[in-house]
């Protein structure tokens, strides 16, 4: 999904960038590893501030622009690579 054509005010914007998030952290959150993984690819995110964006994104409570351009990148590249902890618990 092309974030770029997705520009909208206010309330809608937040819902979406929600739900984005939310959807993105699906396609790995049944998997072992994937929160350190994460960490350590994004070290922004080594923080109590960061891991409780991570855990909100999660529920799909946060709409932080910055957890959603990291997710957007590293979401696809390890969908691509496939490392081990990426089987299903």
């Amino acid at each position: 999904m092309d974030t770029q054509g997705k520009i909208m005010p206010g309330r809608q914007a937040k819902q979406w960038r929600r739900d984005r998030i939310k959807t993105l952290i699906s396609d790995v959150k049944g998997s072992r590893g994937w929160r350190p993984a994460f960490i350590q690819d994004n070290p922004g995110f080594d923080s109590a501030e960061g891991v409780n964006l991570i855990s909100m994104g999660v529920l799909g409570r946060t709409d932080n622009p910055d957890l959603l351009a990291a997710l957007e990148v590293w979401i696809p590249k390890i969908l691509e690579e496939k490392p081990d902890w990426l089987k299903k618990s």
